[in-house]
C-alpha cells in the first residue's frame, strides 16, 4: 500500500510540474524518472515483467531528456 502511494503521489506532481515552464519543467522530469523506477520496482517484486519493460523504457524517455537538459546548461556556461 505504501509503494502504491508513493507511485500515485509523485505521477501527481510530475505531471503537474511537466505542465510548467522552466526549471519546474526539470524537477517534473526528476520526479518522473523516480516514479518510473518505483514503477520497476513494483512491478519486479510483483512478478509482472512486461510493466517493468516498459517503465524501463519510460525511464530512458525523462534519462535524455533530463541529458539533453544538462547539455544544453553546459554548453552555455562554457561558450566563451
Amino acid at each position: 500500500m505504501t509503494l502504491s502511494s508513493f507511485i500515485a503521489i509523485t505521477i501527481c506532481i510530475a505531471v503537474w510540474l511537466l505542465l510548467q515552464n522552466g526549471r519546474r519543467r526539470v524537477y517534473g522530469a526528476v520526479l518522473g524518472l523516480a516514479n518510473t523506477l518505483l514503477w520497476i520496482l513494483a512491478a519486479l517484486s510483483a512478478g509482472t515483467n512486461m510493466v517493468a519493460l516498459v517503465a524501463g523504457v519510460c525511464a530512458l524517455q525523462f534519462a535524455c531528456f533530463l541529458l539533453a537538459v544538462a547539455s544544453v546548461s553546459f554548453r552555455r556556461s562554457h561558450a566563451h
